[in-house]
């Protein structure tokens, strides 16, 4: 490579506050259950995460396995719990009802029937009693991965939905219909109703043990997650996160991107409460998943230490031991048929080495920018209801397809990265418009519901900076063009007025540097002022100052152009127009990220491109705590290599930029 480019980096640290520093970080995996077993095998497996450093584990708490004619028998279980105890690993248990033709190795999501409900009662209260003084339990995870991505098509909630539906009052809004998403907006409160309604369940018998859920399908069925009414319930939030099944909007060499995003999301979906990594693919999968693969130990490390770097409080593989019967049998485990571990638990377990040699790095929490990229549950579900049959259509977008409103939000988000700036990712609900400040960014938001319209004035007002690109502010939350109206209260903030979006094709360029995909919209100015301007002098962007604060609108799906063909270009041109400190990575390939503590800061570079990434440090200021692949001598990062190191705060750190 030439055209090396060194820039000097000023980190500036937050003083973290020791009550909100965890312990440690622990590293574990789910033990799978089942009959069968011997009481060897499974003091065998438990032992073995012991001796590879690990000090947590998952147990499916399957009622199948214990149900008898005349009640339950917890024996098998009882043996894991003890072994457990004995090796030092706190258990987290997952409630896992038993279900009449059950279909899906993840379990059912809400109860069948009335007469179900009432046995899932049962059964938990006879699994709690038994478990809840056992000192290996650490927490009950109410349900395995909750979302469904549809109201199922039983008795119980089809009733349920009826019920809601009717208490829905449709009236005209401005001589307009309103226009509901029924089937999202009553899963969005449904998911909450049931897992709530377990959590109260255990109280009955425990009032102790901590409560968790492991979200799954981030990308797909965020519609579906209320985190702010969750962090009511839980005491912290999970995540899983199988490349297999979870990341198929990503490339392979995308995962530790997908990761971090993952991570991202569920950090601040949790709120003031702590975040794991609930599930984490360990093993092959040969029938169970839509993208059949076998992690590499480089793999494992890299999924590993981003989670770290996304600030979690613990990682949980999925599996330790893979199950003997059924779908997913002999598929998943980080040891092999013979019990042996395998390369990806030693590569795990030089992980966990290094979180054990370096406890300040579990007090340490993610760098993040004061750039916030929001999405909007609504917009979300709008897309997947409008999507067409793609084998119908003539010609096929992004942003007509699945994911359109994400991918925009996450091409904002890699873009972002390749200036050496980390964003925070969270919803329009779970964002704090009141204190918050910085930039915000709305990325192809088609909806944005009017309760937001005020909140995100004042936020402009303060002195905050807004950025709308795509279709975001479309319509309302009942599907209206709020864009037809004269007294649309975002005009005001944005000094400028829509015309039309148009359809022009799958890559465009917005301006030399910026490419866009699918849809172009033009402004007419009002107060605002023209940022980009075509040749026929039609306003692409605009720019308007607004109280202490400025907005500006890019009506064409930047988000989406830079996710499928530059993020480099995009990373750049929002650092310009933004105004935003940079520390420029310059490789979408190429993953940096930050954690600091009150004394220290560790940074992680991570390269999944096929080009080495020169990642030599200048000076004698930074500590190498990890490394692999790495060329000391040139200081190459060879592909698939990380690279983990550390300074002391309040110091300047240079790193190598390859060109852009």
């Amino acid at each position: 490579m030439s055209g090396i480019k060194f820039q000097c980096v000023l980190i500036l640290v937050i003083l973290l506050s020791p009550l909100l520093c965890c312990s440690q970080i622990d590293i574990g995996a789910q033990v799978y259950i089942e009959p069968g077993q011997t009481k060897s095998q499974i003091e065998h497996w438990f032992k073995t995460l012991k001796d590879h450093g690990m000090s947590v584990c998952r147990i499916r708490m399957d009622e199948t396995h214990m149900k008898t004619d005349d009640g339950y028998d917890f024996t098998l279980y009882d043996l894991a719990f003890d072994a457990a105890e004995k090796n030092d690993i706190k258990v987290f248990a997952t409630i896992f009802p038993a279900e009449e033709d059950a279909k899906g190795v993840g379990g059912f999501k809400f109860p069948v029937s009335d007469l179900h409900q009432k046995q899932i009662a049962n059964f938990i209260a006879a699994l709690v009693n038994n478990f809840k003084d056992h000192s290996a339990l650490e927490v009950w995870v109410l349900q395995n991965e909750p979302g469904v991505g549809h109201i199922p098509e039983t008795s119980f909630s089809q009733n349920k939905f009826a019920t809601w539906k009717e208490q829905v009052k449709d009236r005209p809004y401005n001589g307009y219909i309103r226009k509901h998403q029924y089937e999202s907006e009553f899963l969005f409160q449904y998911t909450t109703w049931y897992l709530n309604w377990i959590g109260q369940e255990i109280r009955k018998y425990d009032s102790k043990t901590k409560f968790h859920v492991n979200n799954h399908m981030i990308f797909q069925l965020l519609p579906e997650y209320d985190f702010p009414s969750w962090e009511d319930f839980l005491d912290h939030l999970g995540a899983s996160m199988h490349p297999s099944w979870h990341f198929g909007y990503f490339e392979r060499d995308e995962y530790p991107l997908a990761i971090s995003a993952n991570c991202n999301l569920i950090r601040n979906g949790a709120g003031d409460n702590p975040f794991w990594v609930t599930e984490l693919q360990a093993g092959n999968n040969n029938y169970s998943g839509f993208d059949p693969m076998m992690p590499t130990p480089d793999e494992i490390q890299q999924w590993m230490l981003t989670s770290v770097f996304g600030g979690t409080e613990g990682i949980i593989f999925w599996t330790l031991n893979s199950r003997s019967v059924g779908f997913e049998a002999g598929e998943w485990a980080l040891i092999d048929y013979q019990n042996a571990p395998t390369r990806r638990l030693k590569a795990a377990a030089e992980v966990t080495k290094l979180i054990q040699d370096y406890p300040d790095l579990a007090k340490a929490k993610p760098v993040t920018s004061d750039v916030h990229i929001l999405f909007s549950r609504p917009s979300m579900s709008y897309q997947k209801n409008s999507e067409m049959d793609a084998s119908l259509m003539r010609r096929t977008y992004d942003a007509r397809s699945k994911g359109g409103h994400i991918k925009s939000v996450l091409g904002y988000y890699q873009a972002l990265l390749t200036q050496g700036i980390t964003a925070d990712i969270s919803g329009l609900e779970e964002f704090d418009w009141a204190v918050e400040k910085g930039t915000v960014i709305l990325p192809n938001m088609v909806i944005i519901p009017r309760k937001f319209y005020r909140p995100i004035k004042d936020f402009v007002n303060r002195g905050g900076t807004l950025l709308l690109s795509g279709q975001s502010g479309h319509l309302d939350e009942y599907q209206y063009n709020v864009l037809q109206d004269e007294d649309w209260e975002l005009a005001e903030v944005l000094g400028a007025k829509m015309q039309e979006f148009r359809a022009v094709a799958d890559r465009f360029q917005v301006t030399e540097q910026l490419t866009g995909h699918y849809l172009q919209g033009t402004l007419s100015i009002d107060a605002a002022k023209p940022l980009i301007e075509n040749e026929q002098g039609e306003i692409l962007a605009s720019t308007n100052s607004f109280g202490n604060g400025k907005a500006i609108w890019i009506p064409s799906m930047v988000g989406l152009g830079a996710r499928k063909f530059d993020p480099i270009a995009l990373g750049t041109y929002c650092a310009e127009v933004l105004g935003l400190t940079t520390a420029e990575v310059g490789d979408p390939k190429v993953l940096f990220q930050q954690l600091a503590s009150e004394k220290y800061t560790y940074k992680l570079i991570i390269n999944t491109s096929e080009e080495l990434f020169p990642a030599n440090m200048l000076g004698k200021k930074e500590e190498v705590l990890f490394k692999s692949r790495f060329n000391s001598a040139t200081g190459n990062l060879d592909k698939d290599g990380m690279l983990v190191f550390r300074t002391k705060n309040s110091s300047f750190t240079c790193i190598v930029i390859p060109p852009n």
